[in-house]
């Protein structure tokens, strides 16, 4: 079992034991997320994967695969994800592998059709490295 995944799952076997809402992080996958992201929603989550900055904004997505298919979109009002690409020195055609926690929200977004879509808000980002395949 690699690194990341016992810290996911120490995660997850602390998470369960107390209330969602209480503030502890609840650990899912991407694929969880980007599946059913409203069913999490106001939900403090942690998930692990590689940090991507696009000009259509920033995701967080299984490392080594850039599918549209599984992805979450990043929320992130304080300027995390620039500043996590600037503390490791990597510029924005990397992707930055860590443990991503935040809260999931739901966002108006005006096009092409206004709609609804479900964010994860960026608190923090830990065990930040950039992503070497």
């Amino acid at each position: 079992m690699c690194r990341s995944t016992r810290l996911v799952a120490l995660i997850a076997s602390t998470a369960f034991a107390s209330s969602a809402f209480a503030g502890e992080p609840v650990p899912v996958t991407i694929q969880e997320l980007s599946n059913s992201a409203a069913r999490f929603l106001g939900q403090s989550v942690v998930t692990h994967g590689c940090l991507v900055k696009h000009f259509h904004g920033s995701f967080v997505m299984p490392c080594g695969i850039r599918t549209q298919r599984d992805l979450v979109l990043i929320l992130d009002p304080d300027y995390r994800v620039p500043a996590v690409f600037r503390d490791l020195e990597v510029d924005y055609s990397s992707e930055v592998q860590g443990d991503f926690l935040g809260v999931i929200v739901e966002v108006n977004v005006p096009k092409p059709k206004p709609h609804t879509r479900a964010f994860l808000r960026l608190d923090s980002v830990v065990n930040a490295t950039p992503y070497k395949p």
